[in-house]
């Protein structure tokens, strides 16, 4: 029943012991990658269990905040990438990343004032992390000797052909990130439903 005193294991094979049900504390081995739990007659799984899956729908949800975040940044970053401007994409990208280790240890923990969250704390902190990379691609953007080299400010209006051509030239790359995305998607789908 002890079994979470075991915290470094990675690999768990229980073939063919007769095991009715785990021990609820088989959850709070955080390191293992394998559990192997075939020819077994399992009728019921800890509680914990389900308490993750919930933990992971949480945690989900919040990152969806985040998602137009990485699309924009992503853009802006291909600005800098494109001019061979690569350091400001190191340093923006770092920067990012600090913060979010700092939120992280802030949200998670609840230090500095701040509640404990837990693992929706780690979410809002790549969130909140996300955006800042907007915010600080946006603001070297806007810079003047960017703005007014590229008229950033200034042709703002909508282009038609210039649509049309990244369409004609982007669109089947798109095709196929969407389609290897919706690949790996349904093999996580089905995959999470082998125990069911």
């Amino acid at each position: 029943e002890k079994i979470g005193d075991l915290s470094s294991l990675e690999e768990l094979n229980c073939f063919g012991c007769a095991l009715a049900s785990l021990p609820a504390s088989i959850v709070t081995l955080g390191s293992l990658k394998s559990l192997n739990c075939s020819e077994n007659t399992l009728e019921s799984l800890p509680e914990k269990i389900g308490e993750l899956s919930s933990l992971e729908v949480l945690y989900y949800q919040v990152l969806t905040f985040g998602g137009g975040a990485t699309i924009i940044a992503a853009a802006f970053s291909a600005f800098f990438t494109g001019r061979g401007a690569t350091r400001v994409v190191m340093i923006v990208s770092v920067s990012s990343s600090l913060l979010n280790v700092m939120l992280d240890y802030l949200l998670i923990f609840g230090h500095a004032g701040f509640p404990a969250m837990g693992i929706e704390g780690a979410a809002w902190a790549t969130v909140i992390s996300q955006w800042f990379r907007v915010l600080a691609y946006w603001r070297i953007m806007m810079l003047p000797c960017h703005r007014d080299r590229y008229q950033l400010a200034t042709t703002r209006h909508f282009d038609g052909e210039l649509f049309r051509r990244l369409l004609r030239y982007g669109g089947p790359n798109g095709l196929q990130f969407v389609v290897e995305v919706a690949a790996f998607s349904t093999f996580i789908i089905l995959v999470g439903r082998l125990g069911e």
